[in-house]
């Protein structure tokens, strides 16, 4: 049997802010995190794409009377319809609204990781009183009993006890 180690490490971040002219407002729940659509895009649309090559397989497994995942589908659906939203919507709008709740309705977590958002402080952060912030806290951690571990960061609002996001590291 190993033996039992953790670390826990708490750090401010300063959030330099979007300055973008074409805006996405991801609602998280507790926070809204805006980003530029460009660079959303170019995290979305790779995952929009895996989606609908797989679903492309899926119809020629369908045709061979394979088994299909039955939760495949709607996610799909989900995906696809907020890809052709976000770019619809764009062209009439600088900002575009989206929520984490669709995802989560069909099983999936978000779209894209904001992790690489929140590490360059490119983004804005803004809780539910629509209170904008500058700082954030991380807390980076990790947890390892020799035969089975967990390391990552997790982000929080000043002040609040329940972080709004995290990003996993490693695990085994």
């Amino acid at each position: 049997m190993g033996q039992d180690t953790s670390t826990v490490h708490y750090d401010t971040m300063r959030i330099s802010g979007c300055h973008s002219s074409k805006i996405v407002a991801y609602d998280m729940g507790p926070v809204t995190i805006y980003v530029d659509y460009d660079d959303f895009m170019k995290l979305y649309k790779p995952f929009w794409k895996m989606y609908r090559k797989s679903m492309r397989g899926t119809d020629k497994e369908i045709r061979k009377g394979e088994y299909i995942n039955p939760e495949y589908e709607p996610r799909y659906r989900v995906i696809d319809s907020m890809y052709h939203y976000l770019r619809e919507q764009m062209k009439i709008a600088d900002t575009v609204i989206l929520s984490y709740q669709p995802f989560l309705n069909v099983g999936l977590g978000g779209p894209v990781h904001f992790d690489p958002f929140l590490e360059k402080g490119n983004c804005d952060i803004r809780d539910k009183r629509d209170i904008l912030h500058r700082y954030i806290l991380r807390r980076r951690e990790s947890h390892s009993n020799g035969n089975a571990g967990w390391g990552g960061r997790l982000y929080f609002i000043p002040g609040e006890k329940q972080h709004f996001y995290f990003g996993q590291d490693w695990i085994t």
